[in-house]
């Protein structure tokens, strides 16, 4: 069973011009952390799901190495097409982006609709 992507991640916005704030927040920022939502983000968005769509993502980083995990699932449950991506962990869109193509030519992207 993977979690839904990004889940269990905080996120704290500000005003994009609020230098006192981002500056305070970038001490609380955690980099892998940051990453490994970011490629699990990208996954979702490149299959075009949303909230009511059965996806799951779990990244993980050792070093400079990720590893995204990925399913989607008929909303009954009945069918699954899960997959894994690797990449360079500073490339998490890109490897987002690969999981999600790959997960659509297996046959995810009947389960989406």
């Amino acid at each position: 069973m993977l979690p839904a992507p990004g889940q269990g991640a905080l996120a704290i916005e500000c005003r994009k011009d609020d230098t006192d704030v981002l500056s305070m927040l970038a001490k609380l920022n955690h980099r892998p952390t940051q990453l490994a939502v970011t490629a699990e983000r990208a996954l979702l968005f490149h299959l075009g799901g949303g909230c009511l769509v059965p996806i799951g993502a779990h990244a993980t980083i050792r070093g400079e190495k990720m590893k995204l995990e990925g399913i989607v699932a008929e909303v009954n449950g009945g069918e699954v097409v899960r997959g894994v991506g690797y990449g360079v962990s500073g490339e998490p869109e890109i490897i987002g982006k690969k999981l999600a193509k790959k997960l659509l030519k297996m046959g995810a992207g009947k389960l989406l609709k």
